[in-house]
């Protein structure tokens, strides 16, 4: 396995290779970016043949990331033989320059699956995900601490639709993966295999699925809850903020909101009206049940966060909560909104 550097370090949409002199055999194929994850190309990590002069082109990498290098595993099967790799990126025009030959000892071994987060936030760039037959479809697969994603023998009857929702998930981060749990689609984080979201809720249709982990914001993903679209904490699984099994009516509105969380705190319905929640702890921020009959007038109480208070209806006015505690009033009681935040 040979180590191409990639000058300057950019996005790679996609690569080919090229079997000069004799006819070539690809065994395994990684782009590395600059933090050092390894991003496997599919295409050339399944024992493809090349003819004499014969070129291969990888599957559509759209990587975002910096990439600063790329690791092939290939052999000739006649005579020498020699390879021409190119890289092709949608931002500059890079030159490949082998390096040495890529370290062939065996890694470091990856953290058990409890391990899987930092200081509570997501460990994005652990994990290498592929996909594995199961004995009876293609499944999501983590490489790095080697277990299937998902329910037991649940995935895609087509390898390609599986390879396809795994460069999907690549692309949104690689946070979070799609797979069919056996009555939908269910978003599940790579670096654990935890289903967020409500247990065995989630989208009829996988696009829906990987739609929503692409609108993923502040530690949030929207799923169905059974009822509505509830706000998860990615973090937590099947902890969502507000109320359990409130929500909102639809998808769109629920990926806005999430959005607009600010400070560590998000609006929510709360079975009355949408209140201020404290995603961290749960709590609603005010009285029990009291806050604002329109998700955006709510959603504007948030721009106080950063000066340590919160407005909400008290019954009687708009009171000034603290961020600390958000049960206590700190100042007097105001006839409407704008003077709550601006005073």
């Amino acid at each position: 396995m040979y180590r191409l550097e990639v000058q300057p370090a950019t996005s790679i949409r996609k690569i080919s290779i090229k079997a000069v002199k004799s006819k070539l055999l690809t065994h395994k194929a990684y782009l590395i970016t600059s933090e050092g994850k390894r991003i496997k190309i599919l295409e050339f990590s399944k024992s493809s043949l090349l003819q004499n002069q014969q070129t291969a082109m990888s599957e559509d990498l759209n990587s975002r990331e910096r990439i600063s290098a790329i690791d092939i595993r290939a052999e000739s099967m006649q005579s020498e033989a020699d390879i021409e790799v190119t890289a092709y990126s949608d931002e500059s025009r890079p030159a490949l320059k082998v390096v040495r030959p890529a370290e062939t000892s065996k890694p470091t071994p990856p953290p058990p699956p409890s391990q899987g987060h930092n200081n509570g936030r997501p460990d994005r760039y652990a994990d290498v995900l592929s996909c594995r037959w199961n004995g009876s479809n293609n499944q999501p697969y983590n490489e790095s601490r080697r277990f299937f994603i998902g329910k037991a023998a649940r995935g895609f009857t087509y390898a390609e639709n599986c390879d396809d929702n795994i460069r999907q998930a690549r692309r949104a981060g690689g946070q979070l993966v799609c797979n069919w749990s056996g009555t939908n689609y269910v978003a599940y984080r790579t670096s654990d295999g935890v289903q967020v979201g409500r247990t065995d809720h989630g989208y009829s249709e996988l696009e829906g699925c990987q739609k929503a982990i692409e609108d993923t914001a502040n530690g949030l993903m929207c799923s169905w809850n059974g009822t509505g679209y509830s706000a998860y904490v990615i973090s937590e699984g099947s902890r969502n903020v507000g109320k359990t099994g409130y929500g909102n009516s639809s998808y769109d509105v629920c990926a806005k909101n999430i959005k607009t969380a600010t400070r560590g705190i998000l609006c929510q319905w709360n079975g009355n009206n949408s209140q201020p929640y404290v995603i961290a702890t749960n709590q609603g921020i005010g009285k029990t049940d009291y806050g604002y009959s329109q998700l955006s007038s709510c959603q504007q109480s948030l721009g106080t966060a950063s000066r340590g208070f919160i407005c909400n209806w008290t019954g009687e006015g708009y009171g000034r909560y603290s961020v600390r505690n958000p049960t206590e009033i700190t100042s007097g009681v105001y006839k409407n909104i704008e003077n709550c935040m601006n005073y």
